[in-house]
């Protein structure tokens, strides 16, 4: 099939100064790229989701381990394990308004042994609107 000049130039190519036409290079650069992130599903259903997010969170981290890190790296390597679970709508957020957070760690003598123990406990906040009974 013979294409005509405008054709050519309609589908995307342009004339190379050897008379041939090529299409035109893709951008390297895409414009006013915003990240697109896949919809997840939470791991609770949102009435119950909606229904902790007015409650206070307890959540207990123990770490069984044959060596005992120090205080502060335990608590700080915590940040991923507790971001997922706000992620997951497992807790409603991680300031320190939402929720009490306790740590502890325990040695244990094998390898084997070692694991990590999330506990969250729900607790109702009290309502600042009291009814006099």
């Amino acid at each position: 099939m013979n294409w005509t000049h405008e054709q050519l130039k309609k589908l995307g190519y342009h004339r190379h100064p050897d008379g041939n036409y090529y299409p035109d290079p893709p951008s390297h650069r895409v414009l006013d790229a915003q990240p697109q992130h896949d919809p997840v599903k939470p791991l609770v259903p949102s009435t119950q989701a909606q229904t902790k997010s007015k409650t206070r969170v307890t959540l207990h981290i123990e770490r069984v381990s044959t060596k005992l890190q120090d205080f502060d790296n335990f608590v700080g390597g915590t940040k991923p394990l507790t971001d997922q679970l706000r992620y997951s709508g497992l807790i409603p957020d991680d300031d320190p308004e939402s929720i009490t957070a306790h740590y502890k760690q325990q040695k244990c003598k094998h390898k084997r042994d070692e694991k990590t123990i999330v506990q969250i406990v729900y607790n109702p906040q009290p309502s600042s609107t009291r009814k006099p009974a």
